[in-house]
């Protein structure tokens, strides 16, 4: 039993053909966003770009120092003020050896170099008092400090307390 040529010819073209399978895609790319750093000369230009703080140091009910400080991440500000005056006219003259009354402010602020998403800035406060018992039999002092770094972002502001009732509000308006 032989087919003739023609009949094999048509079973051949009747016969359904089947490509070969298509690979699935390949999965996409991570997106990676790219954020533009600054050149060495802006950064260099926006360390330089000051930042204005008001201060505001009291303690004992009274105002001890008040005022704007501009510090930007290459210049700190500094504040001495010292004030030295006689002892009060009810010691008697065999008590008062010259010691006075002192009362003395240092105020150091810089901006901590580093993150600018997190602004923060070194705050040095000290405080020197005579006391006050002791002006006319002998003199003698007390002091306090704050040493302490200070998040502050722009439109904020911070009141850090220290001993003897020492406090310091910052706030940072630009």
């Amino acid at each position: 039993m032989f087919l003739s040529l023609p009949v094999v010819l048509l079973a051949l073209q009747v016969q359904p053909r089947t490509a070969p399978p298509t690979p699935p895609p390949p999965p996409p790319r991570p997106v990676q966003a790219v954020i533009p750093r600054p050149s060495p000369e802006d950064e260099a230009k926006l360390r330089m770009i000051p930042h204005r703080i008001e201060l505001r140091v009291t303690a004992e009910g009274q105002i001890l120092w008040e005022g704007p400080l501009m510090v930007s991440d290459r210049q700190q500000a500094h504040i001495n003020y010292s004030k030295r005056e006689a002892a009060p006219a009810l010691c008697r003259e065999d008590q008062n050896r010259g010691e006075g009354r002192q009362n003395n402010i240092t105020i150091g602020l810089g901006s901590n170099y580093g993150d600018r998403t997190r602004p923060s800035y070194r705050l040095d406060v000290g405080w020197v008092r005579s006391v006050e018992e002791r002006v006319c039999g002998g003199g003698g002092t007390r002091s306090v400090s704050v040493n302490q770094t200070v998040l502050l972002p722009v439109g904020r502001s911070v009141t850090v307390e220290g001993d003897g009732g020492l406090s310091i509000e910052m706030i940072r308006r630009d």
